[in-house]
């Protein structure tokens, strides 16, 4: 039997990380639901521990924060970027005003003007809703990744 060198060898966690926020943007989308924006994390954490990932333990969030901010700055950079208020509206109408506000928190990556200088404020709220819930709002308005 001939030995496989990559038999067994840690995958890269980004693309699963980009397909659990994908179908978490889907699920908002669909359902009209701000839930799946906070259920990411665990998510995440349960993809991790599904199989062999090259990360260490726990890091998964972190690279889901990663990717969220690549598809955010992905859509900035876009022949026709977002508009951010828009996008923020979209979520304060449609899911709620305080899921409207987690949006907003980060909506400096997209160039919105009224948004806090990003990350000011962070405090202990988690980043990774927000920027969900941002990126849904995008989808929501009509805005087209680049590439």
């Amino acid at each position: 039997m001939e030995y496989d060198e990559f038999e067994g060898a840690p995958l890269d966690f980004e693309p699963a990380a980009q397909q659990v926020l994908l179908t978490a943007l889907g699920a908002i989308l669909s359902g009209r639901s701000a839930r799946p924006a906070y259920d990411v994390d665990s998510r995440l954490l349960e993809r991790e521990r599904s199989s062999v990932f090259d990360l260490c333990p726990g890091d998964s969030v972190l690279v889901g924060e990663a990717v969220a901010l690549g598809m955010a700055l992905e859509f900035r950079q876009s022949p026709a970027p977002p508009d951010p208020v828009a996008a923020v509206r979209w979520v304060r109408d449609a899911l709620g005003a305080e899921h409207g506000r987690r949006a907003l928190r980060v909506a400096r990556l997209i160039g919105h003007p009224e948004a806090p200088v990003w990350p000011q404020g962070s405090g202990p709220e988690p980043l990774l809703p927000g920027l969900v819930l941002l990126l849904a709002g995008v989808a929501a308005t009509g805005a087209e990744p680049s590439g």
